[in-house]
């Protein structure tokens, strides 16, 4: 990798983390209170819950946790936690989803870069959820998670599908290097992308679901239950691999 293609990527990584430093406050309220909203972020819990399937005390890491959602949930049953995220706003709103929840024993925040943190065989399980599209260096995030974690040790992950039922939204993001909402680099992959990317990075894929991105702005009441008929489909069955949102979970095989 040449130096210039490392500052592109250190460039385009700090943009993001300006993004969501400059959105922390709030982040939650502009996504997940609407009907549409509420649905989604039950459905990406819930998700998260059964592919990582942690046990009381086991030791987990979520990997750019943003306003942890899925790092309390997960020290609500029982893991202990470290949260990681490279912007402050983010872990300041994860402190206070843990103290709402009661769970600040069980989850320490820690502030780090996702492709760099430092970590060493520590972790039973750990997470990189709707994350991975937002950071240039997908490749470092992997490596950088399979030596967080403990031999045999499972990953869950998410993907943003251009291979979906939103093809032409996945074509237009990946040309444009942006998300279609937010001025912050993004790229979607298509699942053979994120095997390639387990597979280089000493991971073997378990098992995936699918979830149906579903806008939280939708308000009709007809049309969001028809999308959550096909959410369902989508999660296990061969609709999962045109799903907008791949879900998976890997175990660790190469030391690295």
């Amino acid at each position: 990798m040449s130096n210039q293609f490392d500052t592109k990527q250190h460039t385009l990584y700090q943009e993001s983390v300006d993004f969501y430093e400059a959105h922390s406050e709030g982040y939650d309220a502009d996504r997940w209170t609407t009907p549409a909203g509420r649905y989604l972020n039950e459905v990406q819990i819930r998700v998260v819950s059964e592919l990582v399937n942690t046990a009381p005390g086991k030791t987990h890491l979520d990997i750019a946790t943003g306003t942890g959602r899925f790092a309390v949930d997960l020290a609500q049953r029982g893991a202990n936690v470290t949260a990681l995220d490279s912007s402050q706003g983010m872990l300041a709103e994860t402190n206070k989803r843990a103290a709402a929840f009661n769970v600040t024993k069980k989850l320490k925040a820690r502030l780090g870069y996702a492709n760099d943190m430092g970590f060493k065989n520590q972790f039973d399980t750990c997470t990189c959820i709707n994350a991975l599209c937002h950071i240039p260096d997908q490749s470092g995030v992997m490596q950088s998670a399979a030596q967080a974690l403990k031999a045999n040790g499972v990953l869950v992950t998410s993907y943003t599908n251009w291979a979906s039922f939103y093809l032409p939204a996945g074509l237009y993001v990946n040309m444009k290097g942006k998300s279609i909402r937010g001025d912050v680099y993004t790229k979607w992959f298509s699942f053979g992308e994120s095997r390639k990317l387990h597979t280089n990075s000493g991971f073997e894929i378990l098992e995936i679901h699918g979830v149906l991105h579903i806008p939280t702005r939708i308000r009709n009441g007809v049309f969001l239950a028809a999308l959550q008929v096909l959410d369902r489909l989508c999660r296990k069955s061969v609709f999962r691999y045109f799903a907008p949102q791949i879900y998976v979970r890997a175990r660790k095989v190469t030391a690295v």
